[in-house]
């Protein structure tokens, strides 16, 4: 290999250095040679076109989907979830410095707690226990004030004509522009009862045609399961109870007194319906213990009550 190197290095010498047999100078002769190249030469067009079109065709084929290489799709990836995060702090950012027209706020209690709630718009609610309340962010300046109940709740609210404040509950909807009133829609219950202590209230039954009803202090209706509106003579609802301790009776059917009477003392009555039958009870009282509360139902009703453990309680006999 080597040898073969040192033979071409010389042959090079030479032509660089030697004249060719005409006298003149190798390079010079391919230099004057190269000047006359391609005279005689006649391109053949159609041939070329033709060869151009097969090329065409070729590079006509379908083409072929390549999926990127594993690392490049890795980084493809990661690249996005890092645009994905930017973009949600942002959005977050967003929120946190500007709330949203439209959302809502939601105010529970648990079992044995009683919670009082100003509203935005001034309007004071308490609420009762195992109670949820959810109004609009916006209830100060929307075009009506909305409000979602379910438990127990009683509303001083502020008077604003212009601003109606609408409740709903499952069955009904309480329109009010300025009082004080109870709602109960407890979960669960078939029922929405709303007794009315100040003002004027629109209630109607959700999902019917009936005619919205008006209510004036110390009126009530009931929504019952089927959405009907029916009004309660001279308020024996007693819904103001769980916040007062005052009950009131006016000949009131003994199975609805009862039903009050466990529902403000959180307490389980259990009776034969024909025992109470076409009893009725008449009877005010307030802040009285329930021992108190058993010792009265006794004397009013001449029926025995018996304790059956922690908080039932068996009635047995007969009215007089």
């Amino acid at each position: 290999m080597k040898r073969n190197k040192e033979n071409t290095l010389d042959n090079w010498e030479k032509l660089r250095q030697g004249a060719g047999t005409d006298g003149k100078h190798p390079l010079g002769s391919i230099w004057d040679g190269s000047a006359s190249y391609g005279e005689d030469f006649q391109p053949d067009v159609e041939a070329g076109l033709k060869r151009l079109k097969g090329r065409i065709q070729a590079d006509a084929q379908p083409a072929r989907v390549v999926s990127l290489s594993s690392r490049f799709g890795w980084l493809m990836r990661a690249a996005a979830v890092a645009v994905l995060a930017v973009v949600a702090v942002s959005i977050y950012s967003y929120i946190s410095e500007k709330p949203q027209a439209g959302t809502w706020t939601t105010v529970a209690t648990a079992a044995d707690e009683v919670r009082e709630v100003i509203l935005p718009d001034g309007s004071v609610v308490s609420l009762n226990e195992q109670t949820r309340l959810s109004y609009n962010t916006d209830i100060n300046s929307a075009d009506t004030r909305s409000i979602q109940l379910e438990g127990e709740a009683f509303f001083d609210v502020k008077r604003r004509p212009e601003q109606p404040f609408v409740i709903l509950t499952q069955r009904a909807e309480v329109k009010v522009l300025g009082t004080s009133f109870n709602v109960r829609a407890l979960a669960g219950s078939q029922r929405t009862e709303v007794e009315v202590t100040s003002g004027k209230v629109a209630v109607r039954g959700l999902e019917t045609q009936e005619e919205t009803v008006i209510l004036e202090a110390n009126d009530a209706v009931v929504v019952d399961s089927d959405y009907q509106v029916y009004t309660e003579d001279d308020s024996p609802l007693n819904s103001n109870a769980w916040r007062t301790g005052e009950l009131r009776f006016r000949a009131s059917d003994l199975a609805s007194a009862l039903y009050i009477i466990e529902r403000t003392y959180d307490v389980d009555l259990q009776w034969e319906d024909a025992a109470i039958q076409d009893c009725t009870i008449t009877g005010n009282w307030s802040t009285e213990s329930f021992a108190d509360v058993l010792l009265l139902l006794e004397g009013i009703t001449g029926m025995k009550i018996s304790n059956l453990g922690g908080n039932a309680y068996q009635l047995s006999g007969s009215c007089q």
